[in-house]
């Protein structure tokens, strides 16, 4: 669950050109009900050969590698480790996961969401996009804003009743090869409060697959540890 929490969250990434490797660090801390959870970890993805890891160290230390055909789970401290097979290959592909990352609409479009209407404010541009069917009964639209750099300042998520139910503001852009946001709020509104969530990204390295350890790269499971497999 940690390292899909993650992979949603790099979508902060915009702007830019999509490098061929990537190596992020991330700090993640979320707030419910006075209650505070952290998400420590680093991704890694190459192009080719492909290689998309996830490597969380805190709260549970664990190597999550992604693929088509599976999902590894790997759990040092457990000495456990887990291989979810899939039935039909999953579209994973490395095109696939910087095509979302890096898209100035944050994968609405990919998603079913289609473009409704833009506005215009000042020094700001905000374009209107309306939910796929099956979420048209919940959500009326997500409002994106950009700044005249065309960089993502905030996505927020509007209801039928026209409230906000969820809004992330983006901040810290560096330069650089690419426009990254260094942080991200989010903030999630639900009948009984809200939970927030402040996300800290770091871009460690690009176009260089030396940079990714050996034991990222050449992992395999430990010979002294059961792997268990699932079909899904």
């Amino acid at each position: 669950m940690c390292a899909l929490l993650l992979f949603c969250a790099l979508s902060s990434i915009s702007g830019g050109e999509v490098p061929m490797n990537l190596t992020l660090s991330f700090h993640r801390i979320t707030v419910k009900a006075g209650h505070e959870e952290i998400l420590t970890a680093t991704a890694y993805i190459r192009s080719s050969p492909h290689l998309f890891c996830i490597d969380v160290t805190e709260p549970v230390k664990q190597l999550v590698f992604f693929s088509t055909k599976n999902t590894l789970y790997y759990y040092p401290d457990q000495k456990k480790a887990m291989r979810i097979d899939y039935e039909k290959p999953q579209d994973i592909s490395l095109e696939t996961e910087l095509t979302y990352l890096f898209r100035k609409d944050k994968g609405l479009e990919l998603s079913g969401y289609r473009l409704d209407h833009i506005e215009s404010a000042q020094d700001a541009t905000i374009s209107v996009w309306l939910p796929p069917a099956a979420f048209d009964k919940k959500i009326k639209d997500v409002r994106v804003v950009t700044d005249s750099a065309d960089r993502v300042l905030s996505m927020t998520t509007i209801d039928n009743a026209g409230k906000a139910i969820q809004k992330t503001v983006y901040s810290g852009y560096e330069k650089g090869f690419l426009s990254l946001p260094t942080d991200a709020r989010t903030q999630v509104f639900l009948p009984d409060g809200s939970v927030q969530t402040d996300t800290h990204l770091t871009l460690l390295s690009g176009n260089s697959s030396r940079d990714i350890p050996v034991r990222i790269s050449a992992f395999v499971v430990p010979s002294d540890i059961p792997l268990e497999i699932l079909k899904w």
